[in-house]
């Protein structure tokens, strides 16, 4: 889907054949807003009024004339964010073991991370751009749930959410659908494995997807907090993302 935007339109098209709708959006900075950027301008395009919400401080979402956007106030300087992508970037591509590797990628996530949750937190204590929300009366909310601010927002405007995504670390999305990922047919994050395999490379698959066991603590248990203390009752971001509507 990643590669066919037209596909991904249609799709969603269908969700409007009898009126236009009104589509409010909580997106995910880089490579993951340039995809969903295309499928914004076609719903405009096809008649569907669009609002996006977005941090002040962003590397490539920014003011379109086929959407509205409502910005808000964030913890970070420009100059502060574009250092830190910078280093989480580059950190892939850094040489040496597996275990030196990870411990990079682990110290820029969670940095990122930390910087995610405080996005999300200025934005769910905006009480102007809130109030904004409630009473828009949006019929659908579409977001990038590798970064689960809109599904918590999407949860407290009792709005249909429709996920456009790559993935989820550590497999989340996968347990929140209950959709199968054995480790000795579905290659893991780091391990440069195929789904083709010999019984050594599935050993060892398995072991890399030990990985999963704490990485999403770190990623995701501070936004089940901000989700629980904001939707004032318990919850966490994997029952959050099983009342998705539509997965993209």
């Amino acid at each position: 889907l990643s590669a066919s935007p037209p596909a991904v339109v249609l799709f969603l098209s269908l969700l409007g054949l009898a009126a236009a709708g009104k589509l409010l959006v909580v997106p995910v900075d880089g490579s993951h807003w340039l995809s969903m950027r295309e499928v914004l301008d076609i719903l405009q395009q096809k008649g569907h009024e669009v609002v996006v919400v977005a941090p002040e401080v962003t590397m490539h979402i920014k003011p379109s004339k086929n959407f509205e956007m409502k910005m808000y106030a964030g913890p970070i300087t420009q100059e502060e964010m574009e250092k830190d992508f910078k280093a989480f970037l580059y950190s892939f591509f850094e040489e040496g073991s597996f275990l030196k590797r990870f411990l990079k990628v682990y110290e820029h996530m969670k940095r990122l991370g930390n910087l995610s949750v405080s996005s999300c937190e200025y934005l769910l204590q905006n009480k102007e751009l809130m109030m904004y929300l409630q009473e828009s009366k949006f019929d659908a909310l579409l977001t990038d749930p590798v970064i689960p601010c809109g599904v918590i927002l999407a949860e407290h405007l009792s709005l249909p959410s429709v996920y456009f995504l790559r993935g989820i670390p550590c497999g989340l999305d996968f347990e929140a659908t209950q959709c199968p990922n054995p480790p000795s047919y579905v290659p893991r994050a780091f391990s440069q494995l195929t789904d083709h395999m010999t019984f050594l490379q599935r050993v060892k698959n398995l072991l890399f997807n030990t990985q999963n066991l704490f990485l999403c603590d770190f990623v995701f248990d501070p936004f089940s907090k901000l989700a629980s203390e904001f939707l004032q009752r318990e919850v966490t971001v994997q029952d959050l993302l099983r009342k998705g509507s539509v997965w993209l």
